[in-house]
């Protein structure tokens, strides 16, 4: 292990731009996590969605929920 203090300037200095790189590497990696969280979410979404045509004059129910209960 070697301190902070028994380095060399350019020993710090090139160990410093290293961290940025694996810093620079962590965020891509979160970036492409968000998006593949983000896709399986919208095909989970999307399967649970049913698509529904009305036209004019097409007669629908309307249901009113009383505050605190549950949609299910």
């Amino acid at each position: 292990m070697t301190f902070h203090d028994q380095l060399t300037t350019d020993e710090y200095s090139t160990l410093m731009k290293d961290e940025l790189k694996d810093v620079a590497s962590h965020r891509l990696n979160a970036l492409i996590n968000v998006e593949a969280n983000k896709a399986r979410v919208a095909r989970w979404y999307v399967k649970k969605v049913k698509v529904k045509a009305f036209a004019q004059g097409d007669l629908d129910w309307e249901l009113i929920l009383s505050i605190g209960s549950k949609d299910s």
